[in-house]
């Protein structure tokens, strides 16, 4: 991976330390998306099921969703890996080496255009909900959407309905870019990991250990939707990147 882009409103000073000193950290190279805040969502066509969300989670998640438009739209026509995370994530070294193993030994050998890493808890609310016919699997640590999400324009009942499991890291092959947007386009607007649960495109689900890679959701609070976040002195935020090892 040498394309690494983190995503992160000016205001989250913190969140922007923590990413910084971890990929630093892990000897990656990176830049910073500066997010993208938006006032309402009229003019955009808004998944039916979507539209029962509070409307500041609607508008949060469509900053998300724009910033990834703008991104990919800044990236195709390219070779290689790109790799889109949010700030509040965290990445081990184990998980690093894992991830480049599964590009190399795996999704090289597969059409792909997006690969996931979803919420541990994802896996066992699969199977909770018996939602398993949804994913075809390629190995332990690779699962294909068959489904979607019921959220989606395409979504079709007699395959079930899928889950989302976070937008936390994501992987997208560049040659491919294109198609990604094209499917994108013509999709309804919903929560951008909810849009990368489907099969209109080749996307994949990719399983960790706990705690490989996952998303400081007590630490840092969300930017998205109507809870309160917390702000974190440099201390707590040395604290927090003791956890990249």
């Amino acid at each position: 991976m040498n394309d690494i882009v983190y995503i992160n409103i000016k205001e989250r000073k913190d969140r922007r330390d923590h990413m910084e000193n971890m990929l630093r950290f892990l000897n990656l190279p990176f830049e910073r998306f500066e997010g993208i805040k938006i006032e309402t969502t009229e003019d955009i066509e808004v998944s039916p099921n979507f539209k029962p969300q509070p409307i500041k989670q609607q508008i949060g998640n469509l900053g998300l969703y724009k910033g990834h438009i703008q991104i990919l739209e800044s990236k195709k026509n390219q070779e290689g890996t790109l790799l889109i995370l949010e700030d509040d994530v965290l990445i081990t070294k184990a998980a690093l080496k894992k991830v480049n193993y599964i590009i190399k030994n795996t999704l090289s050998d597969l059409d792909w255009d997006v690969a996931r890493a979803v919420f541990p808890g994802f896996w066992q609310n699969i199977r909770k909900a018996k939602m398993s016919k949804g994913l075809k699997k390629i190995n332990d640590s690779v699962y294909k959407f068959k489904t979607s999400t019921g959220y989606s324009r395409f979504h079709d009942p007699d395959k079930g309905k899928m889950l989302s499991g976070g937008g936390h890291f994501v992987l997208i092959n560049k040659k491919n870019i294109q198609k990604i947007l094209n499917y994108m386009h013509d999709e309804y607007f919903y929560a951008i990991d909810a849009i990368y649960s489907t099969d209109q495109i080749n996307s994949y689900a990719l399983k960790f250990a706990d705690g490989e890679i996952k998303q400081f959701f007590g630490k840092f609070g969300t930017d998205i939707g109507e809870n309160p976040h917390e702000h974190y002195t440099k201390e707590r935020v040395k604290k927090i990147n003791i956890e990249y090892e």
